[in-house]
């Protein structure tokens, strides 16, 4: 139970609506009386992953992932019970209870609160304090106006070796975990600690709770490296996380798109410049994970790198990550190989939301940029461009828009498209063998616990039915259940009922243990109407006679195993007994 006892959870869970949370990260549409969008916990086309206002579930038939807001909160960020609790609680404004609760998510916790108190130290900086002079020349010079940079919470670390150090320990921080948290780096001759961020720009990054969890430096002036940013901690990953993300969601969801940039100023003069759906990548090729994570959100991206050579190159790394994963993709150049943080100082705004508007095809850009390294009337150059494309089609999961993709690439390359197809489908046996000789195989959904339909009429009647509930689950007893994969929902009715406790989807879900909560989560998922008390009761005898058939088979095996008299007749005693409690249920 989370710190705080089951108060505290109770009034996180009622504060909470499913829906709204779930539709943060996941877009979804009316279907019926539930809600349903694209599952994210395994990659999929269609959508299998439901959610239900009035039970307050979620429920994926494809990956068999289910529970409540708390489970979601928990598969979504990776995180514990109790530190699920402590995100849900200060989303819904709940005051967290403090108490002990678990070593690892106290670390996070720490680590959390040493990134925000350093946001806040370098925001102070930036605004109000002397020291903070330079960057503020800096991002005069660079245009970012005093509301960008209040809106994104952009600071300054000055060019001294103790600022944060020294302040942070001065508000109870231990060097220990502001090292922890990538903020300080020990001396070499382990005298001490020093801060790592020093005379830069500092763009705090957040995750999708909007915890800051790690920094991101621009150095001020000549030196390497320009860019500094957190090393990987607890908290912070930068292969899973997205520069702006939690700022730009939204904007996002509403645009239907998300524009990917390389770097923070890039971002920054977006957003300035009112769009509001960038995210940049954190000082890393675009990764598997950040491709997953938003994926969340939208099927569209523009890709927005740099247009010399080095940010095509890393525009066709970035294509097959998002092809991949069934994202529609475009690709926009500026003038002049210019990136967007240019690009908006010498022109406006609308002249970028024009050309983002005409962004080209991923397929039209990579043919655009075959055309202008090579001659591709010359058959070896077009070999090498067919070579250099084809590998990023393969990467399309439907077949369909493979075929349409191929012929569209026939038609500007002048070949045939069956000798295309023919290339992507060697392609795709390379890959595969390249795939299967050195990493192992995904592992596959898991196969969902087998479920009678008795029980689950019987689990949906006790809780969907008052009468059902109020004739039926007193009656029930332990063994009655036994070794079906239903007992301890219904051990868990029973227990709130006993308490005095209303018997709901939501407050099973909040005694249940995780599988049996996944199991619960699918029942409810059912849309058919729920059985009433007659039909509970025969769904009950059902099960009570399964149960007492196998129990007539082990005992009927047992016999034919034993050669001695008196085990023997016992054996024999109790499968009539059985046999004509069998029969008298008839």
């Amino acid at each position: 139970m989370a710190a705080g006892g089951p108060d505290f959870v109770s009034k996180v869970r009622s504060s909470v609506d499913i829906v709204s949370l779930i539709s943060e990260s996941v877009p979804l549409k009316k279907s019926g009386r539930k809600f349903r969008g694209l599952c994210p916990f395994h990659n999929e086309k269609t959508p299998s992953f439901y959610v239900d206002e009035t039970k307050q579930l979620f429920y994926c038939f494809g990956c068999g992932a289910g529970g409540d807001t708390f489970k979601f909160v928990m598969l979504r960020e990776g995180v514990e019970f109790l530190e699920a609790a402590r995100l849900l609680a200060r989303r819904a404004g709940v005051p967290v209870p403090q108490g002990g609760t678990g070593q690892r998510s106290s670390e996070r916790e720490s680590l959390v609160a040493a990134c925000r108190a350093a946001a806040a130290l370098y925001r102070e900086i930036l605004v109000r304090e002397p020291q903070g002079g330079p960057g503020r020349n800096y991002l005069e010079k660079r245009g970012i106006t005093e509301a960008t940079r209040e809106e994104l919470g952009l600071g300054f670390a000055p060019d001294r070796w103790d600022t944060l150090r020294d302040d942070l320990q001065k508000q109870g921080h231990r060097p220990e975990t502001l090292m922890a948290a990538g903020l300080l780096q020990r001396r070499e001759d382990a005298s001490g600690y020093y801060d790592r961020f020093r005379n830069r720009i500092i763009f705090p990054i957040t995750n999708l709770a909007g915890d800051v969890i790690g920094f991101g430096g621009r150095l001020i002036a000549d030196g390497e490296p320009k860019y500094l940013n957190s090393p990987e901690t607890l908290i912070y990953n930068k292969r899973e996380n997205l520069y702006g993300l939690h700022h730009s969601r939204q904007g996002i969801k509403e645009s239907g798109e998300a524009v990917v940039v390389e770097g923070y100023l890039d971002f920054a003069s977006l957003v300035q410049a009112g769009v509001k759906s960038a995210v940049a990548t954190l000082g890393t090729s675009f990764t598997d994970e950040q491709a997953s994570l938003l994926r969340r959100f939208t099927e569209k991206v523009v890709v927005n790198y740099d247009a010399d050579n080095a940010g095509e190159n890393a525009t066709r790394r970035s294509l097959e990550k998002l092809l991949s994963r069934g994202f529609a993709v475009r690709v926009l150049q500026l003038p002049s190989s210019k990136d967007p943080d240019a690009f908006l100082r010498s022109a406006s705004a609308d002249e970028y939301r024009r050309l983002l508007a005409e962004s080209p095809s991923c397929f039209e850009f990579l043919v655009q940029s075959a055309s202008r390294r090579a001659d591709l009337n010359d058959p070896a150059a077009l070999g090498a461009a067919a070579r250099e494309i084809l590998p990023v089609l393969a990467q399309v999961p439907s077949r369909l828009e493979r075929s349409r993709y191929v012929a569209l690439l026939a038609e500007r390359l002048r070949v045939e498209d069956a000798l295309l197809l023919a290339e992507i489908r060697d392609v795709m046996l390379r890959g595969t063998r390249e795939s299967a000789g050195s990493a192992p195989a995904a592992a596959p959904p898991r196969a969902p616990v087998a479920l009678r339909e008795s029980e689950i009429s019987l689990v949906r009647a006790l809780v969907e039915d008052e009468d059902a509930r109020a004739r039926l689950l007193n009656e029930i007893l332990p063994a009655d259940l036994e070794g079906s994969p239903v007992s301890a929902i219904v051990s868990g009715m029973a227990s709130l009922q006993h308490r005095g406790m209303d018997v709901t989807y939501a407050g099973l879900a909040a005694v249940l243990p995780d599988g049996e909560r996944e199991l619960l989560a699918r029942i409810a998922m059912r849309g058919d109407p729920p059985s009433g008390t007659d039909a509970a009761r025969r769904c009950l005898e059902s099960m009570r006679r399964g149960r007492l058939v196998k129990e007539r088979e082990t005992l009927q095996r047992e016999m034919e195993k034993t050669s001695e008299p008196g085990r023997l007749n016992d054996l024999l005693r109790r499968k009539i007994e059985i046999s004509r409690r069998i029969d008298s249920m008839s």
